[in-house]
C-alpha cells in the first residue's frame, strides 16, 4: 500500500512549538522593560563577620551616562565602626572614583545604607568593600551589572503604597517633550527611593500616588 503523501502540511508537533515560539516573541515585543543588573556577585575577600547584600541602580535597572544608587545592607557579628566603599570600574584610562559612607553597627544589627556613584563602564564591574576606622580592607566583592541605553521607552518612576493601583502605566503610550513612546515603570518604596535627587535623573516622569510624602526627608 502506498503511503500518503504529507506534502504542504506541518506535522502537528513542530505547529503547536512554531505557534508558541511566536507567541512568545509577540508577547515580548510589546512589553516596555527596563533592563536588569545581572546578579553575578563574587567575594573577592570574605569575611564571616559580615552578611552583605546590594542593589543597584532603579530596583536593578542600571543605564550607561546616568548615575545609579547603590543600596547596601550590612550586618554585622560584632559592634563594628568604619566604611563602606563602593568603586565602579571605568573604561580604559578613565580616572574612577569611589564612594564611601561612614557606618557603625551594634553586634548582631542590620542597617541599609544608601549612596549615588557612577555606572560602570562598560565591564560592568563594581566594587564593594568594608574598612575599619584605621582603613584595613575587611571584606570585598565584585558584582558585575549589565548596564543598557536608554533605548525608545518614556520612564516613569512610581512611589505609592499601593503600587498595583497605578501599575496599569506600564505600556501606555506617553509624551514627553516632542517624542511619544510607551512607558516602562519602575516601582519604588521607601526602602529603595532614593536620597539623591541624581539617582532619579533617568526619569521623564515621578508619580507619587497613595503614599506619605512626610516620610521623606
Amino acid at each position: 500500500m502506498d503511503k500518503q503523501s504529507n506534502t504542504g502540511k506541518m506535522p502537528k508537533r513542530r505547529y503547536l512549538y512554531v505557534l508558541c515560539t511566536l507567541f512568545v516573541l509577540t508577547v515580548v515585543a510589546f512589553i516596555p522593560n527596563m533592563i536588569m543588573a545581572a546578579d553575578k556577585t563574587k567575594v573577592v575577600k570574605k569575611n564571616d563577620n559580615f552578611t552583605v547584600s546590594a542593589l543597584y541602580g532603579l530596583n536593578g535597572a542600571v543605564f550607561y551616562d546616568y548615575p545609579m544608587q547603590a543600596v547596601v545592607t550590612v550586618e554585622s557579628k560584632e559592634n563594628f565602626s568604619g566604611v563602606i566603599r563602593v568603586l565602579p570600574e571605568a573604561n580604559y584610562d578613565q580616572n574612577v572614583s569611589g564612594y564611601g559612607k561612614r557606618i557603625t553597627l551594634a553586634a548582631g544589627e542590620s542597617k541599609t545604607f544608601k549612596m549615588t556613584v557612577n555606572t560602570p563602564g562598560n565591564n560592568g564591574e563594581v566594587h564593594l568593600a568594608i574598612l575599619n576606622d584605621k582603613d584595613k580592607l575587611l571584606y570585598e566583592e565584585k558584582t558585575t551589572l549589565r548596564p543598557s541605553s536608554l533605548g525608545s521607552y518614556v520612564e516613569v518612576g512610581i512611589l505609592s503604597d499601593d503600587y498595583g493601583g497605578v501599575g496599569y502605566f506600564n505600556g501606555v503610550s506617553v509624551q514627553s517633550g516632542s517624542y511619544t513612546g510607551s512607558a516602562s515603570t519602575v516601582e519604588f518604596t521607601l526602602d529603595t527611593f532614593p536620597e539623591d535627587s541624581q539617582a532619579l535623573s533617568v526619569l521623564n516622569y515621578l508619580i507619587i500616588d497613595n503614599f506619605d510624602t512626610s516620610s521623606l526627608s
